[in-house]
């Protein structure tokens, strides 16, 4: 457990000089003792503190004071903000402010003065510095847009200290820190991650490499140091162990694997300062926060076993109409295997232990097609159950699913139909010999199995148990000789487990009499989601989907207590108690957790942004703290993940293979089989796209933006892509031969209304037959930009001519440009040439936003289609006077229509929705007046929720959103 110590404000710096610690809280510097070493005047905040052998060297936000014991010794003002400070020796002290100016100050007899200063050539915000110093001294300065600058100072007035840039970071570098060697570099940021950097030589300031980069945190991450004991028995310079502090008031321990540790304690928002300490009692890691607490714990342990994650291709297949089958229920029968059911009546298993895990096909029914999410596993009664859409429960030989040796599983039993609707769920009584059945209505049935000489066994519904609340039950619990159960309301009931020898005989020719619950309370704002036994055995732990739990006597059914459970948990999912403690698994956001609840510990969590709904986790014995797997589908893959604690420390799981953590906003083909998306995540993909193996794989990742990427444009003669997002960035990247892409160059758009340091941001642009793109931005403007020796050349355009975002944009003929904005307006340009964007005409295209345009040429004849936020589809008949209104249609989809494209082989239209419908729109004449109509050819149902955008090659389609998938039109 963490220490606590409670001081007047802050802490925002914590040093530690051999085994004495010094930390700033507000202008006080205290002693770990809490006594008062040194105050500052004036009420100035200390932000830097270093130690050298008696003498202090604090800063504030733009002074530096050297002290002692007795007081202040000598004070030093500038107007730049402070960063870095380093002792050289007891006469030197290296100073590192913001801009780039070093300061060396040094002691000349009793009065200390700044004797000589450096500057580099950056003149853009420096966020944080860190200094080595062997036989030469180097400055590491992080940037605003996350670049590393290494320089060497040259201490002569006037002279420009020579630095190398490196990038790697999207967004300011808030901490950096030398190893004790120089040899590697730490850093974080904005960004959320933890870099680890390696120079080929303390001497050279050239071929700086990133190495590692950790994600972890789930905010800022403000500082990051080394722990020197790493390297005490180890000579190898590439062992290392990092400790980083964050907004998420929670501090990471990292080796060169990953993330070993996360230690949580601190109440306020942040925990800005870390130092390793060491002592007689260990080594101990020292933070401190805004909550104005010093914590401290044991340095974590590192000899962790590792995870891994392995995502396996799903083999859905396509039976026409635009459905494609999906996971409905997964079910892990070992810590390697699992089964999985589909919305086609299928029925899976794969191992995961195997070097190519394979998909074997175990079942497939006509009765369970479209079954729910009802799939259960009862290893004491050896079966497997699966429910389907008729009411019906198909029961297998659980030994037969295993095995490898039998290609068909053993269908034992078919249940029912006791009821109309779907089989919402099953739940086994293994003591009992009996299965439980959730109705659609909020019922529950009751079948046990039943046995008689000569006779083959089969199963008989015995009871019917209703309670007043009527909604669905949710999760069924065994407990003594009561049966406790919860529903989608957030109801917890409890029934008789026993039943009558009337009961237990032959199945009965007329209804079983409906039974009542004996105790009903209302414990959750949302559903039940699993119940456990207390140890005392007169008390129930009810976990809530609200992320709450609650105390439930048995005897009366009163609600003991009622509590959130963690900081953050916003669904539970399952829960333990493991000697005494409570433990949960859940979700915060999309990502999986697992926390001891009554020790207020993070465990471990598994990043799984875009997951589908069928997931399943099982404990390691029961005990989610020695550890156990989590599975889960998403995207057609089917993620496992493996993890194991030792000695009590907690290991954060390694993020498996996927794509994006957010919305991908925008994507394009860069060949037949390769394409790219960007993502609201700052990251762009690059995947390639087999639609004949119906596979979509992971190539590399783009990761140079600093904030949402909206747009993307691909100039396929010039083999160069353009990506736009916010803070007005505009990327130019390389696309070789190989398909492996690159950066060029980077810039900032400037706009009409809003200058570079404005937050707009690029929205839409599109690529012209002349070699240039065409740019539109948040601030109405319409600009073209090219890349001229390696540089990105822009032209700004007319801003008012636009009411809105510039969202969409295509073009006509190669020299015509059509924009769309947020406020439904449509505006033609004329752009022949980069640097000429004449303004035509403009017309009311939506009443809502116009989200996407494009243009299909037909014979001789240009068609213009848009859509937008009104949920319609307008195609126009495009001329260089003004567009002609051909038709509009307004209930094809049921919600916003997002994008539109046009397929010029096929000679039709795509149209993407937030209903998550594709529409192909095909095209006929009119006999009467020869004008063309256009119809839904095709309707698709998407995979992909919210999706953002479509691309075309050939007869393959890319829908992307919160997650990717391939189709193919014919």
């Amino acid at each position: 457990m963490l220490k606590s110590a409670a001081h007047l404000g802050p802490i925002t710096a914590v040093r530690c000089y051999h085994q004495e610690l010094f930390f700033g809280c507000g202008p006080t510097i205290c002693r770990s003792d809490g006594s008062t070493y040194l105050r500052l005047h004036g009420g100035e905040t200390i932000h830097q503190i270093d130690v050298y052998e008696e003498l202090l060297a604090v800063s504030s936000s733009f002074s530096v004071h050297i002290a002692n014991s007795e007081g202040i010794l000598s004070s030093f003002s500038g107007s730049e903000f402070v960063l870095c400070l380093k002792w050289l020796d007891e006469r030197s002290l290296i100073v590192v402010r913001s801009r780039g100016l070093v300061q060396l100050i040094e002691k000349d007899g009793d009065l200390w003065q700044c004797s000589r200063i450096s500057q580099t050539d950056e003149r853009g915000v420096i966020w944080s510095a860190a200094v080595h110093v062997s036989e030469f001294a180097t400055v590491a300065m992080g940037t605003s847009f996350g670049e590393v600058l290494l320089c060497r100072p040259e201490f002569e007035i006037e002279a420009e200290a020579y630095a190398v840039r490196y990038s790697g970071h999207r967004g300011p570098i808030f901490g950096l820190e030398f190893a004790e060697h120089g040899r590697l570099l730490a850093s974080c940021g904005d960004d959320r991650t933890v870099r680890v950097w390696k120079r080929s030589s303390n001497a050279d300031l050239e071929g700086l490499v990133q190495l590692h980069s950790f994600w972890g945190h789930s905010a800022r991450v403000w500082n990051v140091v080394f722990s020197d004991v790493e390297n005490d028995n180890n000579s190898n310079e590439d062992q290392f162990l990092i400790l980083s502090c964050a907004e998420d008031r929670s501090f990471h321990a990292w080796d060169k694997d990953g993330l070993i540790a996360v230690k949580r304690g601190h109440e306020g928002k942040n925990v800005r300062s870390i130092a390793v300490q060491g002592g007689e009692d260990g080594v101990k890691v020292i933070t401190g926060g805004d909550d104005a607490a010093l914590k401290s714990c044991p340095l974590p342990n590192r000899s962790i076993d590792r995870p891994f994650a392995l995502p396996l291709a799903f083999p859905a297949e396509d039976r026409g109409g635009g459905n494609r089958e999906a996971v409905r229920g997964v079910q892990l029968i070992g810590g390697e295997r699992a089964v999985v059911s589909t919305d086609f009546g299928r029925i899976f298993t794969v191992c995961f232990s195997e070097r190519i895990p394979k998909w074997k096909l175990r079942h497939a029914s006509k009765t369970l097609r479209y079954s729910p999410n009802s799939l259960a596993v009862s290893r004491a009664m050896n079966l497997i159950a699966a429910g389907a859409t008729s009411g019906e429960t198909a029961l297998f030989n659980l030994n037969s699913v295993e095995s490898n040796m039998v290609d068909i599983a053993d269908h034992l039993w078919t249940i029912g139909p006791a009821f109309r609707g779907l089989v919402m769920g099953i739940y086994f009584d293994n003591e009992r010999n009996s299965v439980y059945l959730a109705d659609p209505h909020g019922s529950l049935h009751h079948f046990k199995r039943i046995t008689s000489e000569g006779k083959e066994s089969h199963w008989s519904r015995c009871r019917v148990l209703t309670s007043k609340f009527g909604a669905i039950v949710t999760t069924v619990v065994c407990l003594e000789d009561s049966l406790f159960c919860g529903d989608r309301k957030g109801n917890v009931m409890s029934f008789r487990r026993e039943f009558s020898e009337k009961e237990n005989g032959q199945q009965s020719l007329t209804e079983p009499e409906p039974e009542s619950a004996l105790i009903e309370v209302k414990c959750h704002k949302d559903r039940a989601v699993d119940i456990v036994s207390a140890p005392d055995n007169q008390t129930i732990i009810t976990g809530g989907a609200d992320g709450s739990i609650a105390a439930v006597d048995v005897r009366n059914g009163d609600v003991l207590w009622r509590t959130k459970t963690h900081e953050g948990v916003n669904c539970l999912d399952r829960l333990f108690v493991v000697n005494e403690d409570i433990v949960a698994s859940g979700f915060r956001s999309v990502n999986f957790y697992i926390w001891n609840l009554s020790a207020r510990l993070e465990l471990t969590s598994v990043e799984c942004g875009g997951w589908r709904r069928p997931h399943d986790f099982l404990a390691v014995n029961d005990d989610p703290n020695e550890g156990g797997s989590f599975v889960y589908w998403k995207a057609d893959d089917l993620f496992l993940y493996s993890f194991k604690f030792q000695e009590g420390v907690p290991k954060n799981l390694i993020p498996g293979r996927g794509f994006h953590g957010n919305r991908a906003n925008a994507c394009c083909f860069i060949s037949s089989k390769r394409a790219v998306s960007f993502s609201e995540d700052t990251t762009g993909r690059v995947f390639s796209v087999d639609i004949d193996k119906m596979t979509i794989c992971s190539r590399q990742t783009l990761v140079s933006h600093i904030s949402g990427v909206h747009a993307v444009a691909f100039d396929q003669g010039k083999s160069l892509l353009f990506s736009g997002g916010g803070k007005n960035e505009l990327l130019c990247w390389s696309v070789g031969t190989d398909g492996v892409i690159s950066l060029k160059a980077t810039t900032r758009i400037k706009g009409v209304k809003y200058n570079t340091k404005a937050a707009a941001r690029v929205t839409s642009a599109i690529a012209m037959d002349a070699g240039f793109m065409v740019v539109g931005r948040s601030d109405s403007s319409v600009c073209t930009a090219t890349l001229r020796e390696s540089r990105i050349v822009q032209f700004v355009a007319d801003g008012g001519r636009h009411h809105g975002a510039v969202k969409a944009i295509a073009t006509v003929d190669g020299e015509y440009v059509v924009t769309g904005d947020t406020s439904g307006l449509v505006c033609v340009w004329h752009c022949p040439a980069f640097g000429e964007l004449n303004f035509l005409y403009q017309f009311q295209a939506h009443a809502l936003g116009t989200n996407g345009v494009d243009v299909l040429t037909i014979g001789k004849e240009s068609i213009l289609a848009t859509c937008g936020d009104d949920q319609s589809i307008a195609f126009w008949k495009w001329t260089k006077e003004g567009m002609f209104l051909l038709q509009r249609v307004e209930e094809a989809h049921t919600a916003a229509v997002t994008d539109m494209k046009a397929v010029q082989e096929s000679e039709c239209f795509l149209s993407v929705g937030a209903d998550r419908k594709l529409i192909v729109w095909s095209h006929s004449e009119a006999e009467e007046d020869h004008l063309r109509t256009f119809s839904a050819k095709r309707t698709v149902r998407t995979s992909v929720n919210d999706p953002a955008c479509v691309a075309v090659r050939g007869d393959v389609v890319l829908v992307a959103g919160f997650g990717i998938e391939a189709l193919k039109i014919s």
